[in-house]
């Protein structure tokens, strides 16, 4: 309950704000010492939809592998892992083969309102070889 009422309460004060993910990053670290990429990165997507998530299949179908828990300064080593993940995000989001899948996904799925970000994060979580 304690780590729910942490993260709620984050995300309340800072659902109007840009968040950075090292901010992110770093307070559930000083709040539970531990260092949550993936919750951090999914409540950063939740107030800003733009922002991609960080997930164990979208790494791996991007080939981007995490810092080991035994690192040292893993902080700093998952942030930048969260910017090739955003670098990624940034080139991908503007090819031509990216237009064609959001596209299709929009073709399948009309409507929906979901960024281009999240329909590429569902692509690339689903796809699961």
């Amino acid at each position: 309950m304690k780590y729910y009422a942490i993260y709620f309460n984050f995300m309340e004060k800072h659902k109007t704000k840009d968040v950075i993910f090292e901010e992110v990053l770093r307070y559930f670290h000083s709040s539970f010492g531990r260092i949550e990429a993936s919750f951090s990165s999914k409540l950063m997507a939740t107030i800003n939809p733009d922002k991609p998530v960080w997930d164990e299949f979208v790494l791996k179908n991007l080939g981007i592998i995490k810092p080991p828990t035994y690192s040292k300064n893993r902080i700093e080593k998952t942030v930048a892992v969260y910017k090739q993940i955003e670098h990624f995000y940034d080139e991908f989001l503007q090819t031509m083969e990216c237009q064609e899948l959001v596209a299709i996904f929009d073709m399948h799925f009309p409507n929906t309102k979901i960024t281009k970000t999240k329909k590429v994060d569902l692509l690339l979580w689903q796809n699961r070889d």
